[in-house]
């Protein structure tokens, strides 16, 4: 015998509970008492006889599993989220207005994602050649929060009886952090308290009304055992099933909900593009075989909506059910290359890894360059006149040869075996102790006692209150074995797409661990092979990945690496984004090039005698007048942008670049806890954010000036400010700590203390004095803070006044240099 329903009713995920136990938790009374169990019990094992406490609330479940079996969420998503995709409501399958779940089973069957029942089933989706959509069309087409939040809203309230929330007020409650939930950003959690704040458990006649404290404290857990279930099992649940949930390449965090019908045209659309050059399709029984004895596995791949596309990206950090993920199997060989790294200076040519890679190349060239050079007041000028060239590889990743990948590679593992030191390492946050646990390669000559590396490790990586464990037992692992699992890497790189099988067959994937390596290598021996003049003359070539930038005092060896970078390399994988090629003078102030020369990317030479045919890897007319055209638009730029940096073509200082964020949105950025103690997690937040952007490359007197270091410092508290108003403001309805003026003082003061006492640090650290006082640092903090808050005077009016005094205070004993606080003035228009 079948249970009867609508094929268009539930459609829960295949692991809810409504799924799993469809025959338990049928509408009737033995049904609700075992749904109220798996309530008011979860994770353990309930009584066979539910305490009396719990009965009353047996008829309001059993009237929601009725309610359930009767719910028809398709039409209630085609009112609150219309799609183009939706046709009118087809007739159930089944003979007469019911169908058996055995038909609904078939109906939905094939159709699921992520082990979710679609619920727009094909009827939804009309023949692609009727409805033709572009990507950008497609992508622009998401669900607003106000119409996830409608929709999931009614979905409960035809679900959920009044009387089981206990009134309209707490259903009103449970709605806003419905709408709360929607609203959440990326890495965003909340917690259990939010979720219950506003709910009287005197609405509820179900809990029932025992005297004394202890009574009172069994209903408060009772209605957050039931909040719980609500959130988990139905809220979520529904989220998930009908909305594929996502971040974009340009949000960053703010997370975008697409309908499943829109989704699947999409992800339909970018695998038909995709697939042709870069994978290879597996046959199911083929890719079987292949994963029963590849060292590696399989890995999945995503895709981010883009304005005009999607970009793919491989997430090795997870694996399907049953497979270790790809990124852990690699960890022993991450750690044998970085070991290598360490000692193959020459083998990763002009590669550079972060700051302290850059700052390391950029503060001796600076020194080298400026030499003796007289002072114009208190900005350092160079004597000779530097070209800047910035080039960027197109499709880096996608595009690499993987034959030339795997023997560059192979090149770098010198020792016959490798030692795999295995160590924990215990910090104390605050009023709790962390644990981590690292691994670090080693060869076995240079194997040191573990109380020597202990010292090393904590000089190294400046750590202090830590206390370091040594695992004792290290693996080892042979040559041989990196070099198989490299190759497997590279050449059989599985990937699951829809629940379809391909093998990559272009380019490595973006998404392991190795690829920044992997990169950075095979680049590295290009440019000993190609670019050997260019790393020993006295020009910088600075590398981050695949993106290069070439300073010279030399004009023709700026213009002859960018007609190099250009043209390209012979027979070699890469080609250089004309788009993305910045200099800071006009390439076509040389003179025509000779016959032997190829055209040059900027030129505006007429082709010479034997350039009748372009050569391998120039470009068209097209892309040499769009490259012109930006390359130009930088020209007259005294500010060169370069992966995140602004670097001064006449001074060689450095800023942040924070044109990148004009246009968006601070918020974008901003994680906020909703958890019982937000006050304290903001101060904890906007404190990592100030020690993360400090670094000697921004405060270095041997390379800024006082005037560009106040400007750093003002970028950094200006930001952080920022970020500070914008967690208040997602905060105000949950945080008492929003209107408490006093406590957000103190939190300004101690960030901008916190401020100076980690430049003073960082100068101590690398033996250099830092030319700002702590006055100054405090009115560059106070005014940055003061330009923020200034939009919401009414609410901040009592944090204004004491940032205004404070301020004025610091002047009387500090002096700050006028052009300093106008230099400033350009960083307070972003967008919050």
């Amino acid at each position: 015998t079948h249970t009867h329903t609508h094929p268009h009713t539930h459609t829960q995920p295949q692991s809810h509970t409504f799924s799993l136990h469809s025959y338990q938790l049928s509408p009737s009374r033995r049904g609700a008492t075992a749904l109220a169990a798996q309530i008011f019990y979860p994770g353990r094992t309930a009584p066979r006889r539910l305490p009396k406490s719990i009965e009353p609330v047996v008829p309001l479940v059993l009237q929601l599993l009725r309610h359930h079996r009767a719910l028809h969420r398709r039409r209630i998503l085609r009112r609150h989220c219309p799609t183009d995709f939706d046709e009118p409501l087809a007739r159930p399958a089944g003979r007469g207005p019911i169908a058996t779940q055995e038909t609904a089973t078939r109906a939905t069957e094939g159709r699921a994602v992520d082990g979710y029942a679609t619920q727009e089933d094909e009827s939804d989706v009309p023949d692609p050649a009727l409805r033709p959509h572009t990507h950008g069309q497609l992508v622009r087409r998401h669900s607003s929060y106000a119409q996830v939040t409608a929709a999931v809203c009614a979905i409960v309230r035809r679900l959920v009886p009044l009387s089981l929330l206990g009134s309209l007020r707490n259903r009103a409650a449970v709605f806003r952090h419905i709408g709360t939930l929607v609203r959440l950003s990326r890495f965003q959690r909340m917690a259990l308290a939010l979720a219950t704040r506003g709910l009287r458990t005197t609405d509820c006649a179900w809990l029932g009304a025992g005297p004394g404290p202890q009574a009172h404290a069994a209903r408060t857990r009772r209605l957050a055992q039931l909040v719980a279930w609500l959130f988990n099992e139905i809220v979520i649940p529904t989220i998930r099933a009908h909305f594929y949930v996502t971040e974009t390449a340009i949000s960053r965090n703010r997370a975008f909900y697409f309908r499943k019908p829109i989704w699947r045209r999409l992800h339909a659309m970018t695998v038909a593009s995709l697939a042709p050059g870069m994978l290879e399709r597996l046959a199911p029984a083929a890719a079987r075989e292949l994963l029963r004895t590849h060292p590696l596995g399989c890995s999945t791949m995503r895709f981010v909506p883009k304005p005009g596309t999607m970009r793919p990206i491989v997430n090795m950090g997870r694996a399907p059910a049953g497979c270790q993920p790809v990124n852990r199997i690699l960890r022993n060989l991450f750690q044998v290359l970085t070991f290598e790294k360490g000692r193959s200076g020459p083998a990763l040519g002009a590669s550079v890894f972060g700051m302290d890679d850059i700052y390391a190349r950029l503060r001796p060239f600076v020194l080298r360059v400026r030499g003796s050079s007289a002072l114009h007041g208190d900005t350092p000028m160079v004597a000779n006149p530097l070209y800047f060239v910035s080039v960027d590889i197109t499709s880096c990743f996608d595009t690499i040869d993987q034959e030339l990948a795997y023997e560059v590679v192979c090149k770098q593992f010198r020792e016959q075996s490798y030692l795999i030191r295995r160590f924990g390492v215990l910090h104390c946050l605050g009023a709790y102790l962390q644990r981590n646990y690292h691994h670090v390669a080693a060869s076995g000559a240079d194997f040191d006692q573990f109380v020597e590396f202990a010292a090393a490790y904590t000089k190294s990586t400046k750590a202090h209150d830590a206390v370091i464990v040594d695992q004792v037992m290290y693996p080892t692992v042979e040559r041989e074995k990196l070099q198989e699992l490299l190759r497997a890497h590279i050449f059989e790189n599985i990937i699951t797409i829809g629940g379809q099988y391909y093998r990559q067959t272009r380019g490595i994937p973006q998404g392991s661990i190795l690829s920044t390596l992997l990169c950075s290598f095979l680049f590295g021996d290009i440019e000993r092979r190609f670019f050997n003049d260019v790393l020993e003359s006295a020009a910088l070539l600075m590398r981050l990945i695949d993106d290069s930038l070439y300073i010279s005092d030399c004009r023709i060896a700026a213009t002859s690496f960018l007609d190099r970078m250009h043209i390209g390399i012979p027979d070699s994988f890469f080609k250089v984004n004309s788009a993305k090629t910045r200099t800071n003078f006009d390439p076509r102030g040389r003179s025509t090039p000779r016959a032997d020369e190829a055209i040059r990317v900027g030129a505006a030479a007429a082709p010479g005698p034997c350039d009748e045919t372009p050569p391998k890897g120039s470009h068209s007319t097209e892309d040499t007048q769009e490259a012109l055209r930006r390359e130009q638009a930088v020209t007259d730029s005294l500010w060169f942008p370069w992966c995140g940096l602004l670097i001064n073509t006449r001074t060689l200082e450095v800023r942040a670049d924070l044109a990148r964020l004009r246009g968006t949105f601070v918020s974008d950025t901003v994680t906020v806890e909703l958890s019982i103690n937000p006050g304290a997690s903001m101060d904890s937040k906007l404190r990592t954010f100030v020690r993360s952007r400090m670094h000697a490359l921004y405060i270095d007197p041997d390379i800024n000036s006082a005037a560009n270091v106040a400007v750093n410092i003002y970028q950094v508290l200006h930001l952080a400010a920022l970020k500070g108003y914008v967690m208040l403001r997602q905060l105000q309805t949950t945080c008492d700590a929003v209107h408490n003026n006093r406590f957000l003082a103190h939190l300004v003061d101690e960030l901008i203390g916190f401020c100076w006492a980690r430049a003073h640090d960082i100068c101590t650290q690398h033996k250099m004095d830092f030319v700002l006082s702590m006055g100054a640092v405090r009115i560059l903090g106070y005014r940055a803070f003061e330009t923020v808050f200034t939009r919401k005077q009414t609410c901040y009016a009592e944090l204004l006044t004491h940032l205004r005094a404070r301020r004025a205070a610091a002047e009387e004993s500090a002096k700050v240099h006028a052009a300093w606080l106008t230099g400033c003035e350009v960083f307070d228009d972003l967008l919050v």
